[in-house]
């Protein structure tokens, strides 16, 4: 697997702690223990090629190829895997106080340790960047 961390702008730092991109080709195996981990920041994930999973203690979820994904304050960690082929994904790592100003959505209302579909988090907008994002 390849990860490339990206260093936010000056200007979005107080909202966005890092953008990173992961790839491999031929996908996150079950058995690399491929973790997230709580750190109390969200994320928004990005599956570009092939779908993501995790599983954690209580529950499992699926980030769809070409969807995106809101990841709220995690309180335990998620094993995250995909299937043999090749994959590819971006996350934007939130400061702790930085998807507030951006979403207007209290993070406290997003821990659950699970990952919510932009379109049901954040409505018309999600539906939208998600279809640009495809397109």
């Amino acid at each position: 697997m390849r990860v490339l961390f990206v260093q936010p702008r000056q200007e979005l730092r107080p909202y966005i702690e890092s953008f990173w991109v992961c790839e491999s080709a031929t996908g996150i195996a079950l058995t690399d223990r491929s973790l997230a981990v709580p750190n109390g920041c969200s994320k928004l994930i990005i599956p570009y090629e092939n779908s993501l999973f995790g599983i954690s203690e209580e529950s499992t979820g699926v980030s769809h190829e070409h969807g995106l994904y809101f990841v709220g304050n995690r309180i335990k960690a998620t094993l995250i895997h995909s299937s043999a082929r090749k994959t590819g994904f971006i996350g934007i790592e939130f400061s702790p106080n930085g998807a507030f100003p951006l979403f207007g959505i209290p993070m406290q209302e997003t821990v659950a340790d699970k990952i919510f579909d932009s379109e049901v988090l954040f409505g018309r907008w999600g539906r939208e960047t998600r279809e640009n994002c495809s397109s």
